[in-house]
């Protein structure tokens, strides 16, 4: 049974997570999950833990966000496998900016979770099938994945090739076009879309190495189903970040979630016995200490997705009035999940909201 009892202060090693040898550019030491057992219950005694808390430590986010401020990007992979009759119709990849802006947002969520994020490329196929699509999507005039072939406007090669790219991609509608369409797939957490999440999957998929954006009008799409990078070693992969999260990355409408190796990880029972506790807690940065207090939230739309969204396997929740305000923290445990050796797993991480970065 895993309760808590008065207040617990709980010492920390904050160890940041490092390239594993086994997976070069992988997760690395993400790979180690918080599962020490909190203390018995009617033992409100303070006890030490250490713990791989952060998945990095300020100075590293720092450092990896100036590297993706300072990054040229380009364009990788070829355009022979595009008909000629449908790249006259296309954009030339790199004729506009917004793509850049898109994937360096998607590198910060990226970086912020510990997944690989330095070698993201913009990939010119993937691009040119995302700009088809949002093409398709202006003429179709709403989202679909699979929307009609028009009647008028396009040939078969092109709408072809369209419907790869919209059944390929997230797809998004926004008066800015592209603009903001990676902040909106990270949210996610509509009613229609927070039973699965799948934008935010997709864009968290640790094989993600290539991608590509495309606007037309006020539709916009970007390759999502790209698994060329070797998978990396990880444990799971929660957002808010497991340590420190920026407060500009969100808002407290997002609801979390947590994706699992599901190497690693399998469901115990049945989705509605899963359970999962939200508790404020205090951080001391000088002493590296958490102190939880009282005053659980409540944890509204709990999901479980099993769903081919990157990972299938992913828990989604919403804890009701959390505050994203910087130096405000979270522990979170979730019960319901065993590991490969079937042993009951309690999967215990703290969320810590820090000053905005950019």
């Amino acid at each position: 049974m895993y309760r808590k009892y008065g207040l617990l202060v709980v010492t920390l090693v904050i160890l940041a997570c490092g390239v594993s040898e086994a997976a070069p550019g992988g997760l690395g030491q993400l790979q180690e999950a918080e599962k020490n057992t909190p203390p018995e219950p009617k033992k409100p005694k303070t006890k030490p833990r250490t713990s791989r808390a952060f998945v990095k430590t300020w100075e590293q986010l720092q450092a990896d966000f100036q590297k993706i401020r300072q990054k040229e990007i380009q364009y990788s992979g070829s355009l022979s496998s595009v008909p000629s009759n449908v790249s006259m119709f296309l954009p030339t990849p790199g004729s506009s900016t917004k793509p850049n802006d898109e994937l360096k947002t998607l590198m910060r969520y990226r970086a912020v979770v510990g997944l690989p994020f330095e070698d993201l490329e913009l990939d010119r196929a993937f691009t040119l099938h995302a700009a088809a699509a949002a093409y398709l999507l202006n003429t179709h005039g709403s989202l679909s994945h699979n929307p009609p072939c028009p009647e008028e406007d396009f040939s078969p090669d092109l709408y072809r090739f369209a419907i790869q790219g919209t059944s390929h991609s997230n797809i998004f509608w926004g008066d800015s076009g592209m603009t903001g369409c990676v902040r909106s797939f990270m949210k996610d957490s509509d009613p229609t879309n927070i039973v699965h999440m799948g934008h935010r999957r997709w864009c968290l998929n640790p094989s993600m190495k290539k991608t590509g954006f495309g606007e037309f009008g006020k539709f916009a799409a970007m390759w999502a189903f790209d698994t060329s990078r070797p998978l990396p070693d990880y444990d799971f992969i929660p957002f808010p970040a497991r340590g420190l999260t920026p407060v500009n990355l969100l808002d407290a409408t997002w609801a979390w979630s947590v994706t699992l190796n599901p190497k690693k990880y399998k469901l115990t029972s049945d989705v509605d016995k899963v359970t999962i506790h939200v508790t404020p807690t205090r951080f001391d940065t000088q002493k590296k200490t958490f102190t939880i207090l009282p005053g659980e939230l409540t944890v509204k739309d709990i999901h479980v997705s099993q769903m081919g969204f990157g990972v299938p396997l992913c828990v989604i929740f919403r804890p009701e009035g959390y505050e994203c305000k910087p130096d405000t923290a979270y522990c979170v445990e979730i019960i319901g999940f065993s590991n490969t050796a079937g042993e009951p797993t309690l999967i215990q991480y703290w969320v810590v909201f820090c000053q905005p970065m950019n």
